[in-house]
């Protein structure tokens, strides 16, 4: 089972670096791969950022969109971590208020073969 470290970083009583696993690591590393990944480097285009937030929610951001969490599960399935259930059943994007745009994911967890599903969206504390 693919383990990796908790984030933010955390350790244990005994000094250990915490560490995280299974279902827990996948939803760790799809919040870290969807969230705003800035930087004033031009060539680095990453994460969604607040794309979710503040485009307009019509067929063209919605493939973008799209197109972007697609790529992040082609990583995902090439680690044999994750895949987005297929057939154009694992993606779903509503409004949850004026203005906002939330992204149901549904995947299978390759590493226990069961279906799991994440809801990515902007809240008062940032992404959820």
């Amino acid at each position: 089972m693919a383990t990796g470290m908790t984030s933010p970083l955390a350790v244990t009583q005994k000094g250990e670096a915490q560490t995280v696993s299974g279902s827990a690591l996948i939803k760790q590393l799809l919040i870290t791969a969807l969230r705003d990944c800035s930087s004033e480097n031009p060539f680095q285009d990453l994460g969604i950022g607040d794309k979710l937030i503040f485009d307009v929610l019509d067929p063209k951001t919605i493939a973008r969109l799209t197109v972007r969490i697609q790529q992040i599960f082609a990583r995902f399935q090439g680690e044999q971590l994750a895949k987005l259930i297929p057939g154009g059943q694992g993606l779903t994007f509503s409004r949850e208020e004026e203005g906002e745009l939330s992204a149901m994911i549904k995947y299978v967890d390759l590493e226990t073969d069961k279906p799991d599903e994440f809801t990515i969206g902007h809240d008062a504390n940032g992404w959820s």
